[in-house]
């Protein structure tokens, strides 16, 4: 990662938390740090894939969902990456992130862009890493 500001504040709820992250995920947080917990007002999906299930997030419902907040850096190539990583599914978005003492931060978060439907799976807690653990499922690997 290129050396320069780091304050551009992400919340992450699933796999790209690092204690959930791997492969190219894990490659892109590593030096993030592992933030803060924090949570946001919307809904918490998860989809199955042969590689592990992963989180969807959508604007629109009134539930917890909870994560982390970390701040990354001001690094346009950083951003790019992180992007195409996430890839057409997902579109950075601002969100309004409460922290466990009650601070709320504007930050970004990787919102689901697909219609909902068939393959989506209610996470009513809405925490990700609850779920696989209750679930028996891993997180996606890739």
């Amino acid at each position: 990662m290129k050396a320069g500001a780091v304050n551009r504040p992400f919340f992450f709820y699933g796999t790209l938390q690092q204690d959930l992250a791997t492969g190219e995920a894990a490659r892109l947080v590593a030096a993030l740090g592992p933030g803060v917990p924090a949570s946001v007002r919307a809904a918490l999906f998860a989809i199955d894939d042969p590689n592990g299930s992963y989180p969807v997030l959508v604007h629109g419902a009134a539930r917890q969902v909870k994560g982390r907040l970390v701040f990354g850096p001001e690094d346009r190539r950083w951003l790019a990456r992180m992007d195409a990583y996430e890839g057409a599914e997902y579109r950075r978005c601002p969100v309004r992130a409460m922290t466990s003492d009650g601070k709320i931060v504007r930050a970004e978060a990787y919102i689901y862009t697909r219609r909902r439907g068939a393959g989506l799976i209610p996470v009513p807690h809405g925490d990700f890493a609850r779920f696989l653990a209750e679930t028996g499922r891993r997180p996606l690997q890739r």
